[in-house]
């Protein structure tokens, strides 16, 4: 429980439910994580990059809750490196940077009719 790429390895391996489906695709591994204070590094391998936009927006959405959830983290930098260990691309996320509920703004109008 306290390794926590122990854990995140784990989450790599996809889901035990065949109806559930990992944002990331199946040869998508972790190479390395590290923790600085309230910050967290996960780099993955070049076949995170794989992933397309819409795709990999949602994957790292997911991934970066996930640490959030796993350490007391507030920042998660998410990279893929290639093998010449150039990044392939690189994505900051701070929990403030998500939506965590579907919840609309209430407008003006809405307002004015529930008065």
């Amino acid at each position: 429980r306290d390794d926590l790429y122990y854990l995140l390895s784990m989450y790599f391996r996809g889901p035990l439910d065949a109806q559930l489906l990992s944002p990331f695709t199946t040869d998508c591994t972790l190479v390395k994580v590290s923790q600085t204070g309230e910050e967290l590094t996960v780099v993955l391998n070049a076949n995170a990059a794989k992933t397309s936009d819409l795709d990999l927006t949602l994957a790292i959405a997911c991934l970066a809750k996930t640490c959030m959830t796993l350490t007391d983290v507030n920042t998660v930098h998410i990279e893929s490196r290639g093998i010449d260990d150039s990044i392939l691309f690189h994505h900051t996320v701070t929990s403030d940077t998500l939506l965590w509920e579907d919840i609309p703004p209430i407008s003006k109008t809405m307002e004015e009719t529930a008065q």
